[in-house]
């Protein structure tokens, strides 16, 4: 154990660097770490934990999804996230999705595709896509959505 807490007040700065400052990752990772047997495990391992892959990616505790007229968005300091619409005689036509370059890898595009799609189902709107972002989500994540695309 103390060659691991002389290992961490010596690397603390390389261990932070990899996590967002606004998020409670660091002490998550620290406990996600206490518990292992350190004598097996190289640097490299050491620095890459916390090992759950929303901990290490996630930007905020809460992300609010707002829905304004033909289009949903998302604010992440300063910066907005949007997914455009149209909806025609029963049918929401998804047209666009656009997540700002500081913002990617953040699962953004996603929580706003999903918000968009369950929208649909929860106001009988069939749906059409034209973003091939969103098309490839659905491929990929939400294939029960397909019995609603046009």
């Amino acid at each position: 154990m103390f060659t691991f807490l002389r290992f961490l007040s010596s690397h603390i700065t390389k261990f932070r660097l990899n996590i967002s400052p606004k998020s409670n990752i660091f002490l998550t990772g620290i406990a996600l770490v206490r518990g292992r047997n350190f004598t097996n495990l190289s640097r490299a391992t050491m620095l890459q934990s916390p090992k759950i892959a929303s901990q290490s990616r996630c930007m905020a505790s809460v992300i609010i999804v707002k829905h304004d007229h033909k289009k949903f968005f998302i604010e992440v300091d300063g910066l907005i996230a949007f997914l455009k619409y149209d909806n025609n005689n029963g049918v929401m036509h998804i047209t666009h999705t656009r997540v700002p370059t500081k913002l990617n890898g953040h699962g953004i595009g996603k929580i706003l595709s999903k918000a968009a799609l369950e929208y649909a189902i929860q106001h009988d709107l069939l749906i059409r896509i034209s973003c091939p972002f969103v098309q490839h989500y659905v491929n990929k994540y939400e294939p029960k959505f397909h019995k609603y695309i046009l």
